[in-house]
């Protein structure tokens, strides 16, 4: 009974790739790292319990298991002498990643090499976790034909150019990395597959996971999946002498055919139109890696590891020093996103647990490559199937060169390593179908109220970590898709102090969220009525978040913007000058860490003009605009960003003159590219919409009939997809007049 139990919890946990919904600040990594945890917490409860009544399913050390206890054990070091020991555990909220979820990973590892035992059993689970990818796929087609978006993005109805598909995880870049894993394992399947039907069946899913891997559009699994194939190729040509003459000759063939092939398409892509066409311009980009933003970040990532090369500096710690790394130079290329992982598996160790954990990581891979191919005399070597186990192992290696895994993706792979330690490990001898009965040892009164004891803590454990919080930022979610309405802005603020005060083990994330929502909603206006208990709620954040930059942590720049701005948002309504002490005082603080970040300068900007000191808040703006490129785009935000600061003080003067020259360099780039303004998108709309206030606050607050008039001639002449619009806002500007 126990043992289906075990086996019933970890069949579950197979369902994680498909788990996702408002059930955090992320609808897909956050949700699924819980549902995980918890499916596996709750197999080791009775796992714990049926090990020790049944000694025979504690699993046996091995090399493989060596390897990956020794990762495990340097993560766990790495986090206690890091930077940030709680945030290392914990991970971060968004993803649910950290050391806790590795050492689930562990334990879902160990569980399986210890309870699955037979051959049939481990293909079962292969089988499984390769339907799970086809469902995942499905819901990719789903999204190419506009039925759900799947929290993801939905394609345009020829697929090509429109978005990217991401299937159940939302993301297209863990969808492709797990696409293209989710491949190899099928394959393996198709050759082991001994039913016609069947092996019909998974050929049709192996196609269907390689046109959803290709809709994806994410290079990095494109290149795991060529140098996969590419290492098939290979370890079978190192075979070829062994191959009968006539298998020999259709090979030969084959080979040729392709290569043909293979030099027409290189020598003539151009006339046949393939440089015009979506996915090879994205397939070629990827060659032009040194003008990137990943190599950008990649700079941040050597940087962080060799301030700490031995141990790093704990998991979760990158985006720390990504903010403290981040140099103005590489805004053309990141802009002013923010990176938490620096999108290089080996990089991302390094910085994490430095260079003892990438050799233990590393180290997992050549037992496995070595159990692979130590004995060539097994079962599987007779159909070349460790050919596509070696291809499997290899494209996780080559796709994360530019990527990182997540929850999914480690599934699989902790998965598919499970089944090399009871599969080519014979000395473990775990496939015997008919082994002697072992006595169950049955539990005395005393060792009874331990177990109840282990379960309960167990299952406080469950509450604490994955229970609560989830039900904290469902409350969160809940106000960030309400209308803030007059009507509902109570309920919101209800929602939110929810969020804050349920005590969670992620409170510092949860309140930081809340913090930039309350700051949304307060900036949009809020009721007269809540002024006062909104204001309370701003302190009462800025006070928290306080406790987290003590600290070194994850998004260290943004949180210090945050205060600043929960201040500022606290002045505004009571008008309090002592808010700007320690408005300043944070944001000098954020400029010491790093003055690089053009954010930090803006929210100084708008500070000094709050503070009436209208000379020196032009000067930040103008500091962060040096930071830029100086484009046309980068000028005419500057000008905004300095208009909307002397709206804030109601110098109306000031604030339409900034606009103007915003629109009067938006007007001169309308002449050089017209087409480019006449395109009906958000942007062009926003913009439109943006020159049609400013004619509006010349024409109310200024009693300028003129640049008003002017201004709306302007925006007709330059946006003739909304003149119909425009002409009628007008007319009634002036009956209203």
């Amino acid at each position: 009974m126990l043992l289906k139990i075990v086996k019933s919890g970890i069949i579950l946990s197979f369902f994680t790739p498909l788990v996702l919904g408002p059930f955090g600040l992320t609808f897909s990594a956050y949700p699924k790292a819980v549902f995980f945890r918890t499916a596996i917490d709750l197999a080791f409860i009775f796992y714990l319990l049926l090990v020790y009544l049944n000694k025979k399913y504690l699993p046996k050390l091995s090399p493989l298991v060596g390897a990956v206890l020794i990762f495990q054990t340097i993560l766990v070091i790495s986090s206690l002498l890091g930077i940030n020991p709680a945030r290392s555990f914990l991970g971060t909220f968004d993803r649910g990643e950290g050391v806790i979820l590795h050492l689930h990973l562990l334990l879902f590892f160990l569980i399986i090499i210890g309870i699955f035992k037979t051959k049939k059993e481990w293909f079962t689970l292969l089988k499984l976790a390769f339907i799970v990818s086809a469902l995942s796929s499905f819901a990719g087609l789903l999204q190419k034909l506009g039925i759900f978006g799947f929290y993801g993005n939905s394609l345009s109805a020829n697929g090509i150019g429109g978005g990217r598909m991401s299937g159940t995880l939302a993301n297209p870049d863990f969808f492709g990395a797990y696409m293209t894993l989710s491949i190899f394992l099928g394959l393996f399947i198709l050759l082991f597959e001994k039913e016609k039907d069947y092996k019909i069946l998974w050929g049709i899913i192996v196609a269907l996971d390689v046109y959803t891997l290709i809709l994806s559009q994410t290079r990095a699994a494109w290149f795991g999946l060529i140098f996969g194939v590419l290492i098939i190729l290979v370890l079978l040509a190192s075979k070829y002498s062994s191959i009968a003459a006539k298998k020999r000759k259709i090979i030969l063939f084959c080979v040729l055919i392709l290569s043909i092939f293979s030099f027409f398409i290189i020598f003539n892509y151009q006339k046949i139109g393939l440089d015009r066409h979506y996915l090879f311009q994205r397939f070629v980009s990827s060659f032009n890696i040194t003008n990137s933003s990943r190599f950008m970040v990649w700079k941040i990532a050597v940087k962080s590891w060799q301030s700490a090369p031995i141990l790093g500096h704990g998991p979760e710690s990158f985006g720390y020093f990504y903010d403290k790394y981040f140099h103005a130079s590489y805004l053309p290329y990141t802009g002013e996103i923010y990176f938490d992982y620096p999108h290089n598996k080996y990089l991302g160790i390094l910085s994490d647990s430095g260079l003892v954990g990438l050799f233990s990581f590393l180290s997992i891979f050549a037992v496995a490559f070595y159990l692979i191919f130590k004995k060539k005399e097994t079962n599987y070597a007779k159909k070349n199937t460790l050919f596509v186990l070696a291809a499997f192992l290899f494209a996780y290696l080559i796709q994360n060169i530019f990527a990182f895994d997540t929850i999914a993706i480690y599934f699989i792979l902790f998965l598919v390593l499970g089944f090399l330690n009871n599969n080519f490990e014979k000395s473990l001898n775990v496939f015997s179908e008919s082994g002697k009965k072992e006595k169950t040892k049955i539990l005395k009164y005393s060792e009874i109220g331990l177990v109840s004891a282990l379960i309960l803590a167990s299952l406080i454990f469950i509450y604490k970590i994955n229970i609560k919080p989830t039900l904290a930022s469902m409350d969160l979610v809940a106000a960030l898709r309400m209308n803030s309405s007059n009507e509902s802005f109570e309920d919101v603020l209800s929602l939110l102090k929810k969020s804050v005060v349920a005590k969670t083990a992620y409170d510092s994330d949860l309140q930081l969220e809340t913090a930039k929502a309350l700051i949304f909603y307060t900036g949009a206006g809020i009721p007269d009525k809540s002024k006062q208990e909104t204001a309370g709620m701003l302190l009462d954040l800025a006070k928290s978040l306080q406790k987290r930059v003590q600290k070194p942590d994850i998004r260290y720049i943004t949180a210090h913007e945050i205060i600043a701005k929960l201040y500022e948002s606290y002045y505004l309504y009571t008008k309090n000058p002592d808010s700007f002490l320690p408005i300043n005082n944070y944001l000098n603080r954020a400029l010491e860490f790093n003055n690089q970040h053009p954010s930090t300068l803006r929210i100084m900007g708008e500070i000094k003009m709050l503070e009436g000191n209208y000379n020196s808040a032009e000067n930040y703006y103008e500091k962060a605009f040096e930071l830029s490129q100086k484009t046309d785009s980068d000028r005419i935000a500057l000008y905004k960003n300095i208009g909307s600061a002397y709206f804030l003080v109601e110098n109306y003067q000031k604030a339409a003159g900034n606009f103007k020259k915003a629109i009067d360099v938006s007007f001169l780039s309308y002449k050089v590219n017209p087409v480019s303004y006449a395109v009906n998108s958000q942007d062009n709309q926003n913009e439109a919409s943006f020159w049609e206030k400013t004619a509006v606050l010349y024409y109310q607050k200024l009693n300028d009939k003129k640049t008003s008039d002017q201004i709306f001639g302007m925006a007709m002449q330059a946006f003739p997809q909304y003149k119909q619009t425009l002409e009628k806002d007008l007319e009634a500007l002036n009956v209203k007049k």
